[in-house]
């Protein structure tokens, strides 16, 4: 018997010779033992000492044991003392009871003395691991604010750019053709945490190193040699931390911006090659699940005078489609975009070599809830949602070629300059 598997017990029991039988046993193995007969006596008891834990009796006269064990747990100053009943009647309902009551174990009467032993030596130990836990997170908290301090410039910019991402997807939830949307924003989210674990994973280990040179530094066996490798770790480690925070701002910004602009009905010229490259940045997520490529033709010096937000739409909802409908899991395939100025109109072709749709479904396919995937990604809404803002909000005209076993292809124009909405 080791000293960290002993402790003061108190045992709550009406009955004497039940007392005398478990004190004997636990005191001839080095516990020292404390008795109460009542609920009463035992709250009376735990003001003036407290025990490592109680073992508590559920029959009892006056107070029973739930009742007694309820007000124990209510109290902060005795809730982290292990319980654990004491009873001859071990029906399924009474455990149920007294574990949501906060117990932890049951003992069942008549009462078998190594049974006893093994489950008071367990909960000890449990006990005293979860102490040890409590001082360990309480150093790591106390390194965990020094290193926060030291980092909290170069994560203002980031903290920032979250809260206004988190505005952003507020936003987007509350726009009537945001739907698309929500996958893309977890996908997101996944990108983001990339960068984010690796800062942690590095400010983890600058954690770890500091903890071991504090002990050096107390032991009074710091070595140059240590302390060189130290800083060396040190100045690594921060300039990962930096760079991963400096991309994961990058990707807020990214979304940020298409995300503004799919929420807003705000008009702005700007180059349409470089938009849609922004755009697939943002379906990335999506895309590097597949085997699939997607290629822009377009002229760089395309600038359009409409809405950024309605064009991400169309491109996302195109993208979307076929990734559910066009191809199946592992196929290899290319989604083409070729955009071309024909006078003051812009041809927009997008275009893939996936399956195809039948002939008798070509004609519905613009139509609200129209799918072939329903349940397994499909909601009918993309291509209505397309179909609308190209023909309502753009001013232009959708067209679409199919052939099964060769691919898709929707023709889309609309002015180039196009006159507020």
């Amino acid at each position: 018997m080791t000293t960290d598997l002993t402790g003061l017990i108190l045992i709550v029991d009406d009955i004497p010779s039940n007392l005398d039988v478990i004190s004997e046993a636990l005191g001839t193995v080095g516990f020292d033992v404390a008795i109460a007969t009542s609920g009463e006596r035992a709250l009376q008891h735990l003001k003036r000492q407290s025990p490592d834990l109680i073992l508590l009796d559920v029959m009892m006269p006056g107070m029973d044991g739930f009742e007694t064990c309820q007000r124990l747990k209510a109290n902060p100053k005795t809730c982290h003392i292990p319980i654990i009943f004491m009873t001859a009647v071990a029906d399924a309902d009474s455990k149920v009871k007294g574990f949501e009551l906060g117990a932890v174990d049951y003992i069942t009467k008549p009462f078998q003395e190594q049974e006893v032993l093994a489950r008071l030596r367990t909960h000890l130990k449990l006990k005293k691991l979860s102490q040890v836990l409590e001082i360990r997170n309480a150093e790591l908290q106390q390194l965990t604010e020094q290193l926060e301090q030291l980092v909290s410039d170069r994560t203002q910019e980031l903290s920032q750019a979250l809260t206004n991402l988190k505005a952003a997807q507020a936003e987007l939830v509350a726009a009537e053709k945001m739907a698309a949307l929500g996958g893309l924003v977890a996908g997101i989210a996944h990108e983001i945490n990339t960068p984010i674990g690796i800062g942690v994973t590095a400010a983890s280990l600058i954690v770890d190193k500091t903890e071991e040179m504090t002990q050096a530094i107390q032991n009074g066996m710091l070595k140059r040699s240590e302390l060189d490798k130290f800083m060396d770790n040190l100045k690594q480690s921060s300039t990962i931390i930096l760079a991963n925070l400096n991309r994961a701002v990058e990707l807020v910004q990214s979304f940020m911006q298409v995300a503004i602009d799919q929420s807003s009905k705000t008009k702005r010229s700007f180059p349409l090659k470089a938009y849609l490259e922004e755009v697939l940045v943002n379906l990335h997520p999506k895309l590097k699940r597949t085997k699939i490529n997607v290629k822009i033709v377009c002229d760089d010096h395309i600038v359009l005078d409409s809405y950024p937000g309605m064009i991400s739409q169309i491109v996302t909802n195109l993208v979307m489609n076929s990734l559910i409908h066009a191809y199946d899991p592992n196929d290899n395939g290319t989604i083409l975009f070729v955009i071309s100025q024909q006078h003051e109109r812009l041809i927009f072709e997008f275009s893939d070599d996936g399956k195809g749709i039948p002939p008798e479904h070509i004609s519905k396919i613009f139509d609200p809830f129209f799918t072939t995937k329903r349940g397994q990604g499909g909601s009918g809404l993309g291509l209505h949602i397309v179909f609308n803002i190209v023909t309502q909000n753009l001013q232009g005209t959708i067209a679409c070629e199919s052939q099964v076993g060769v691919g898709t292809k929707f023709v889309i124009q609309f002015p180039i300059c196009l006159r507020s909405i």
